[in-house]
């Protein structure tokens, strides 16, 4: 799933995710993607693995940036969901969240070498669920999410986006986003 701009997503009692992935998703290399202004988390995994999650954007969903829905017994070290060289921007809301059958220490998602940008004075947190029917358990301290060896390479740094409430995602030519991989989004 490549090369989309995915905005203004609203649900009716649940879901609302800029890109969900359901039921057995496995082998999907999500990429190059701007997800932005969406009711969910911008990216949900149902349950599946060996997903590949590279190089997008991903700003303001209202219940998450990402989330797994839950959890899916791999073997031989796979894992459901692989992050990086991605720009999460938040506004107080969770970086991470797992739905009703994940929590953050079943290690289902591996995420490192990212940007992750807390534009509000919060604490950076994760939660194990998100969203009704089930309910919001948690927060976590992110520093829950990096003990379990999550973004122990990621920049915690504004990108410097052209205009993030104006929706332009354009990176500054020193943006710190460079230093992860991130390569420019056409």
């Amino acid at each position: 799933m490549r090369n989309n701009r995915v905005h203004d997503v609203r649900a009716c009692h649940y879901g609302g995710s800029g890109i969900y992935l359901d039921t057995g998703a496995s082998n999907i290399v999500v990429e190059n993607n701007t997800v932005f202004d969406t009711q969910g988390p911008c990216l949900v995994l149902h349950f599946g693995r060996d997903n590949t999650v590279r190089n997008n954007i991903f700003v303001a969903g209202a219940e998450g940036a990402m989330g797994v829905g839950r959890r899916e017994r791999t073997i031989n070290g796979s894992t459901a969901l692989n992050v990086a060289a991605n720009i999460f921007v938040n506004h107080g809301q969770p970086v991470f969240v797992g739905g009703y059958k994940y929590r953050i220490e079943d290690d289902e998602m591996r995420s490192n070498g990212n940007v992750i940008w807390n534009r509000s004075a919060q604490d950076l947190t994760v939660y194990d669920s998100f969203g009704p029917p089930f309910g919001i358990h948690g927060p976590h301290p992110f520093d829950d999410w990096l003990a379990l060896g999550n973004d122990t390479l990621s920049v915690f740094d504004d990108p410097e986006f052209a205009d993030v409430d104006g929706g332009d995602f354009r990176l500054a030519v020193d943006s710190c986003a460079y230093r992860v991989g991130f390569r420019d989004i056409a």
